[in-house]
């Protein structure tokens, strides 16, 4: 399978929250803010490493995160309903051509890691 580029994104979310939790501690991390395109000044959340945790996110479901994962659902939406609630959220994404960029970048993702595939489970996402 060949790698898709990780902007880091990937490790962070293994180090400072699943790896943490993997080994029965609670994890914290900072989001990360669309609109100033850096990790958010407005704390550290946390994450107990008690019940159900629900990590979010088509790029969550990378391959070299799977063992970290009890289970793995996919949500299959429709590429249009899934564009539509992009722009319904109305966050600036800069350039003009970030949408088309976003959509090559989730295609080739998609079609290299396989996800759908990979799933445990796979629900419509209406």
């Amino acid at each position: 399978m060949m790698p898709v580029p990780d902007d880091g994104t990937a490790q962070r979310l293994r180090d400072e929250v699943l790896a943490p939790l993997a080994a029965g501690r609670d994890a914290a991390y900072r989001r990360y803010d669309w609109e100033t395109r850096a990790l958010a000044p407005d704390g550290i959340h946390t994450v107990s490493h008690f019940g159900i945790v629900v990590v979010e996110g088509v790029y969550t479901a990378r391959p070299e995160l799977a063992d970290y994962y009890d289970l793995m659902v996919y949500v299959d939406t429709h590429r249009e309903e899934s564009l539509r609630r992009l722009r319904e959220r109305g966050h600036n994404h800069g350039p003009i051509d970030w949408e088309s960029r976003w959509r090559l970048a989730e295609e080739h993702y998609l079609a290299v890691t396989r996800p759908r595939e990979r799933a445990h489970l796979v629900v419509p996402g209406h």
